[in-house]
């Protein structure tokens, strides 16, 4: 997947993103990529599901829900000028 802006999905733990990730890839949903969570973001060996397209975010809203995954959170990123930014979504 190409850089520049996209969305974190962010876990509490590497097993709450790989059962996200496991479901939405035998949903037919191809588009999420597993990724180390940024320092700038949380500390620790967590990983992320990255994803571009802001259509996505109702389905992400929805797999919080259906898993109880209530911890999570959501990044949209700026990568503008070659620094990245945070900015946290509220659902």
């Amino acid at each position: 997947m190409s850089s520049g802006n996209y969305y974190l999905w962010v876990f509490e733990s590497k097993n709450h993103a790989m059962l996200a990730f496991n479901l939405l890839e035998s949903s037919g949903y191809a588009d999420f990529e597993i990724v180390s969570t940024p320092c700038g973001i949380k500390s620790g060996c967590t990983y992320s599901l990255k994803f571009f397209h802001h259509e996505y975010l109702q389905l992400v809203n929805q797999t919080i829900l259906e898993l109880n995954l209530l911890e999570s959170r959501i990044f949209y990123v700026d990568n503008t000028d070659s620094q990245s930014r945070y900015k946290e979504i509220i659902y």
